[in-house]
């Protein structure tokens, strides 16, 4: 399953808890189709109700922002 996360090309960023052979197989597939990664051990100790990442700056990373111009009178 992480092998099609990674390299889905609907998918823009990946943000997991993850052991050192998901972390490869994460990072390869998300460098084939430029996808940002947050990835974090698995042995790191997280409060993950801190307001650190509950935070808008916490997803910030994670978000892609695009203009679109729509042309009038055309």
């Amino acid at each position: 399953m992480i092998p099609t996360f990674a390299t889905h090309t609907h998918l823009r960023a990946i943000s997991a808890v993850v052991n050192a052979a998901e972390r490869k197989a994460l990072a390869l597939g998300a460098a084939e189709s430029v996808k940002r990664t947050i990835l974090l051990k698995v042995e790191e100790k997280r409060d993950w109700f801190s307001s650190a990442l509950q935070s808008v700056d916490a997803i910030r990373n994670t978000l892609e922002f695009k203009t679109t111009w729509h042309p009038v009178g055309a």
